[in-house]
Order: structure tokens, then sequence, then C-alpha cells
């Protein structure tokens, strides 16, 4: 197999630095807006192409690059530099109000017992009360975000010093993302979800949204939990919930065996931020209220109800309610072992979902859950939600802000399309009955051959030295011509024979081992050093997850095999589809649950995913495997045709059933190797 490219040779770093290159250029032209009402259109395109960018930044990593300057440093030192280049933007209207509100904390003042437009508080106009927008309504902002308001504005009464907070507490958010991401096992680089997100660059870095306070609240609270620290969990959760009140209802999700002693610390945090402001508690509510009960702009499910039912108000209570079902069913699956990722992504995702007033900022929310748990129906609404700019122009042709509803609705369908879809298992797979959990993390690896002897040469130095006590290898060989049975003894591997075809050579595999873990790898791979270790402590550490795939990468840097390399990544995290050449694993227990791997010549990496899929998710782990490129030598795009349209054309055919699509597989196995040279 060959050697990587030297660095500067790297097709993946060049276009890396590409997709950061334009990022930055559209930082710095949002930056030279003079203010939020300027140029909406250009807007629109700038934070489109900070959406798309973004994806690439984080699925187009540059593995060698981030192996010379590392990982974390790489993510970290390009966001950074992202968010001081939009520093200087124009910043929100809100922000004027957390100055003034602050400056009435710091004076001794409740902001909640009277609106910023009462005459009492006349001696503390200023021009940060001009410019700030409804001073008519109390305000919504909780007690710990109005000690935060004052704490800032002691420095200086001006901007700076409060996005400087709220960009700490972003860049915060994104180190706690790091050691979520390490301890799960799951690719570091898919922090890049926050990190790069035009929600969080021009919401936080831009225009100097406090949600960014929330979010790393939260986040703490999950990774205070995923770290055995309940205590600093629940007062982190309390916290959050003195930032925005919303997580109030991911409380019951941390209540568990081990926890429940601390719990304590969950109604103290409520309540010491409270205290100075006590008297005007219930006037804040009243706020809240009033702000939640006239408002309603770019609502989702909202919108839709209320166009059915001819009721904003119907539609409210309604939208009230199914909120309530869901997290009465969220609480339920969790007791059954659903994760506190999964369970807080469905609360904190119904909820925005539900709401009548959507800003794009709320996004804030979700994304630290959305790094963990990628999802292609709200990565397509998150870039949608470009069109939030031209409420501004919308403004200047007939008079009000916002945003025409036919076009809202338009904008959050295919988020609900997807979603059906992503949702067709994702419900089930909680209610599901459980077997015991194996602690055992013993590997069957199964390598099925056909005159593999070159490649086998190759894989077998990097598995070997990875094995523990336990783990099988069997080598499941189609009748070989060359020396591939001589080669297996030799290195006293097991050998057995196979009809040929990968699913018929993997089930007679599957049959013939014992271990709890089955790793499927093609001789033609190349493992990188913790490729086993990484599945070890993932599968050990999630214990409800029954698939994985390590990932695929070429030696060669050549444009289409990282265009390859990119769209197997993209199928594979947000679509759950794993293929053979990303190494797929599995427990056993899974198999024999969906009837045993597919016993098929073709598509049997494709069809044991889909098999796994409403039983569990399938982890995309990031260590990938090198494979041989020479598969897609010479006729590159008619191959790509081939694939493409094989797998479309089975993925069609399962419609009318498993069995039909197995019989199916069999024609597409002669039309494959019609066109295609034999895989090793």
């Amino acid at each position: 197999m060959e050697a990587a490219p030297a660095l500067w040779k790297d097709r993946r770093t060049w276009i890396w630095l590409g997709c950061f290159g334009a990022a930055a250029v559209a930082c710095w032209l949002w930056s030279q807006r003079p203010t939020l009402q300027s140029d909406p259109v250009l807007r629109v395109w700038l934070f489109a192409i900070l959406g798309l960018t973004g994806l690439g930044l984080t699925f187009c990593y540059p593995d060698a690059l981030a192996r010379k300057v590392g990982s974390t440093r790489l993510l970290l030192l390009s966001a950074v530099l992202l968010r001081v280049t939009l520093l200087p933007s124009a910043h929100t209207d809100d922000l004027h109000r957390y100055l003034w509100e602050g400056k009435l904390v710091r004076a001794g003042i409740n902001p909640y017992t009277q609106t910023a437009d009462d005459p009492s508080l006349a001696a503390y106009r200023d021009a940060q009360w001009e410019r700030m927008n409804h001073p008519e309504r109390g305000t919504a902002y909780p007690p710990l975000a109005q000690l935060a308001f004052a704490a800032a504005g002691i420095l200086s009464y001006h901007a700076l010093p409060l996005k400087l907070l709220f960009l700490g507490a972003d860049l915060g958010t994104l180190l706690l993302l790091f050691s979520l991401l390490r301890q799960s096992r799951l690719p570091e680089r898919w922090a890049g979800l926050y990190a790069f997100s035009p929600m969080v660059l021009i919401g936080i870095a831009a225009e100097g949204h406090y949600d960014s306070l929330f979010a790393f609240l939260l986040t703490l609270a999950w990774w205070s939990q995923a770290r055995g620290k309940p205590g600093l969990a629940w007062f982190a959760l309390a916290c959050s919930a003195q930032v925005k009140l919303v997580s109030l209802a991911l409380a019951p999700l941390f209540l568990t065996r081990s926890s429940w002693k601390q719990a304590w610390l969950w109604p103290l945090g409520l309540l010491l931020p409270a205290l100075p402001f006590w008297d005007g508690v219930d006037d804040l509510a009243r706020g809240l209220l009033v702000f939640a009960g006239e408002s309603r702009f770019n609502g989702g499910a909202y919108l839709f109800l209320e166009r059915a039912l001819d009721s904003p108000e119907l539609a409210k209570r309604l939208c009230s309610l199914l909120f309530v079902m869901v997290a009465v069913a969220t609480w339920v699956r969790w007791l059954r072992g659903l994760p506190l990722v999964d369970a807080s992504l469905w609360l904190l995702g119904c909820l925005l979902v539900l709401s009548p007033i959507v800003h794009f900022w709320y996004f804030l929310w979700i994304l630290p859950l959305l790094a963990l748990r990628p999802s292609l129906a709200w990565i397509v609404l998150l870039l949608t939600q470009c069109a939030y700019f031209l409420a501004w122009r919308h403004e200047a042709e007939v008079g009000w802000w916002g945003l025409p509803e036919d076009f809202i609705l338009w904008l959050w369908l295919p988020f609900f399309v997807i979603g059906a879809y992503e949702l067709r298992h994702a419900w089930t797979r909680g209610l599901r009955a459980r077997t015991a959990v194996d602690s055992s993390t013993s590997f069957a690896i199964l390598i099925p051959t056909r005159n593999a002897a070159t490649p086998l040469q190759t894989l077998l130095p990097t598995l070997l030295p990875q094995l523990q006590a336990g783990d099988e290898v069997l080598v499941v060989d189609a009748h070989s011509q060359d020396e591939t049975a001589e080669l297996a003894r030799a290195h006293q591997l097991a050998l057995t024979t196979s009809e040929a075809g990968r699913g018929n050579q993997i089930s007679v595999g599957v049959a013939h081992t014992r271990a709890p873990l089955i790793l499927i790898l093609h001789a033609d791979m190349r493992l990188p050093d913790e490729a086993l270790a990484t599945l070890r402590a993932f599968f050990s550490a999630n214990p409800m997850v029954e698939a994985a795939v390590l990932g695929q990468r070429f030696p060669q840097s050549k444009l289409g095999l990282v265009g390859i390399e990119v769209l197997n990544e993209l199928r594979a995290t947000l679509n759950g589809v794993g293929f053979g050449d990303q190494a797929q694993a599995f427990r056993r227990r899974a198999l024999q649950a969906v009837g045993g791997f597919p016993l098929q010549p073709l598509m049997e990496d494709v069809e044991a995913s889909l098999r796994i899929l409403p039983h569990s998710r399938i982890a995309y782990l990031g260590q990938e495997v090198a494979v041989s490129p020479a598969k897609w030598h010479g006729r590159f795009f008619q191959r790509f045709q081939l694939v493409i349209s094989l797998v479309i054309r089975y993925r069609l055919a399962r419609f009318l059933g498993k069995a039909f699509a197995a019989n199916f597989a069999k024609s597409l196995y002669a039309e494959y190797y019609q066109k295609a040279p034999p895989e090793k």
C-alpha cells in the first residue's frame, strides 16, 4: 500500500485551508457592515457561506495537518481566529438592554419591578436606554443573567466586556465538547459542528447574544454527569435555568441512583442567584408570559398548527400539550436506558420545534448536542436559517420586521421531511427490550478473502499487535488460487472456506466464532494503531450501542478519492449506514436479534446497517482505516457512477422487502463484476 503524501501535497489540507479562508473572508465582510439593518441579502449569503464552510471544516478535516499541529490546537486556534475577526461587528439591540439592566443592578435597583420606560427610572436613561428594544415590556432575563450583565459592566459600560464574557463562555463550551467527545470515543473534529457554526459565530462573536452562558452551563452539567461529578452537574444545571428557564425540563434526567443525594444542590443553585431579586420574581414570571404570549416569529410546528386550526391560541395550547407528552415519553425512555445526551436533545429539540418564537441564536441550546449526535435534519435547518436576515429587507419594504408566514413554512419543510425519515427508528429504539449488558470486549475479527495474499501481508502487521487475550481472528477464504491460505496458516490464524461473496463469507465467519464483538476487515486495509483499543473503549462505554464503523481513508490524496472519503463519512455519520470499506463492528447479540449477518453476495454491508438501525444508532468513530485505492484507478467516474447506481437501486429494492432485496443483490453482484475488476 502506498505511503501517505507529504503535508504540502495533501489535498485535504488545501481543501480545509480553502474552507477556512472562505470563512475568514465571510467573517471580515460581516464585520464591515455598520448596522444590523445594512445589506440583509449579503448577510444571507455570508451566513450560508459560513454554514457550508463550517461543514467543510468539520468533514474535510486535514488529518496530516492535525497530526502536525495537534487536533485540539488546530480546532481551537481556527475557532478563535474567526471569532476575533467578527468581534468588531454591529451587535444586537438586546445588548443595549443587557448593559442598561446591568447598570440598574449595580445601582441596587431590581429590574423586574418596573418596565424600562417607567418614569421612576428616568434618571437612569442614557444612550443604551435609547437604543434598547421594547422598553415598555418587563425584562425576561433571569437573575443569574442579570448578575452577569452587572459584573461585566464593572469593567466598562460598553459592549466589549459583555462580548468578551460571552466569548469566554462560548470557548468554554468548546473545551468541554473536546472532553466529551474524547470520553465518548467519538471524533474530536465533530466539535467543529459547534465551533464553526454560523449560529455561534454570528450569534455570539458578532451580535453578542447572552445564550452562550446558557450553552456553557448546560454543557458543563452534561460533562459533569459524564465524568461522575453529580454535585457539580446539579449545580450547573440549576445555574443554567437561572440564565434560561428552559433547562428546568431536563432536571428529571439527572436524577440517578448515584446522584440523588446531591440533588439538594439543584434548588440551592436556583435560589442563590434569585435572592437579590426576590421581591421581583413574580414580575419576572409575568414578563416571560407576556413575551411568550404576545410574540410569534419563525415558529416551525406552531405555524403549521396555527394554519390548520385557524386559531393562534389553540395552536399554542396544542404545542404546550405536545411538549408535555414528548417530555413524559422521553423521561420514560430515559428510565429504560436512553442516554442523557439523546434525551436532552429530544427535549430541547422538541421545545425549539414547538415554540412560536425561534430566533436563530436559540439553536445554541442544542448545538453542543449536535456535535455529539450529528443530524442531517438539524444541519439542514441550521442552513436554512440564513434567510432570517431577510426580515430587515421585509421591514424596509412593508414597514414591519419579520418574514411572511408562507416563507417560514417553506424554510422548515425540509427539516420536517428529513426529520421524519431520521426518526423512523429513533423513537422505537428506546422502547425495545434490552438484553443483559455483556462487559466483555473480546473480538471475533473476520477477514473475507479471495486471492488476497498480497494485501493480507499489509493488513496483518497492523492487526496482530493490537490483539488481546480472548480475541479470535478468522480468515474466510473463497477458494483462492494464490498463497492466501498458506499466509494465514503461517501466522497461525484460523482458516475456513466459503462460496464467493462477502456476505456469504462473513456469515460463515460469524457462525464459526464466539466472541461477543465482531469486527469485519477487508484484506486491503491497514489499521491505525489505536483502532481496536478505540472500539473496545467505545463498546464498553456505550452498552446501548450495537454497531460502529471506524471510517476510511485512502493513502493517496487525489481529489476524487478525497470526495469518496467525505461522502462515505457523511453517509455513515448522518445516515447511519456503514460500508465494508469503513471496517464495520457489531455486537453479536445485535446480529442474532436481526436474524444473523445478511447471506448475500453484494450490499451485505448496507443490509447489515439497515437491519441494525431499528435497534440502535451506528456510531462513526473516526479511527479511519487506510484502504487501497487500486480499485478506483483507471475508470474513476465510471466506477463512482456504478457504485452510486447499485446502492440507490438496492435501497429502492429493499422497500419491496428484505427477501426481494436479497435476490436482487445477486443480480447486482453479477452486474458489478462484469463492469468492475474483482476486489481483493
